[in-house]
């Protein structure tokens, strides 16, 4: 996969992993027009990769905090998508992000550490890809269940055996797990009665 990605941090075979899940999970879509979220989009990947295959995608946001990344995702999209979907980037924190308008899908590869946890890293730019520093798992559990539509689905790739997202996870209802790999597992987040 020829993506251009910074020298600082590259996307990796969970990332992949990810997408087979969503292609698996999602053959039959009904819908002529897809919107797609990607959180902690980083260059793109997952989103552009479910989009080559799920040829119904036609919208996408990607949320990601840092601006270093604007390149990548404008250079990926270029490259693979062409014209054939639309797409606004968004440097922010997770907690920070609200739209008027629900998501069919919604994809999030987080950061594996919980801060004060793991290598610290002497490259900022990498600690923010590693390293929770403005959210949590608690908020991108809540902006995934606030932002998909009734019948939308969430797509989440946690890290295995870390107390923070097991706990997140257990407590919300509309989590299922779909698939264990080796150092994480993906989940299925749909839209629980309770969210608003």
């Amino acid at each position: 996969m020829d993506y251009n990605q910074p020298g600082f941090y590259h996307f990796s075979d969970d990332s992949i992993a990810l997408v087979k899940a969503i292609e698996k999970n999602e053959i039959q879509i009904k819908e002529s027009k897809v919107s797609l979220l990607d959180l902690c989009a980083g260059c793109g990947v997952i989103s552009i990769e479910a989009s080559l295959s799920l040829k119904e995608i036609k919208d996408i946001v990607f949320v990601e905090i840092q601006e270093e990344y604007n390149s990548f995702i404008q250079e990926n999209m270029k490259k693979f998508l062409k014209d054939k979907v639309n797409y606004q980037i968004k440097n922010l924190a997770l907690s920070q992000y609200t739209s008027d308008e629900p998501f069919d899908l919604i994809v999030c590869n987080p950061p594996y550490f919980i801060k004060g946890e793991g290598r610290i890293s002497p490259n900022r730019n990498k600690q923010l890809c590693r390293t929770f520093e403005f959210d949590s798992p608690q908020d991108i559990i809540d902006t995934m269940a606030k932002n998909l539509k009734e019948n939308g689905r969430g797509y989440l790739l946690v890290p295995k055996g870390v107390k923070a997202w097991e706990s997140v996870i257990n407590k919300y209802e509309k989590a299922s797990l779909l698939k264990s790999l080796e150092r994480a597992e993906i989940y299925l987040i749909l839209k629980s009665n309770t969210d608003k």
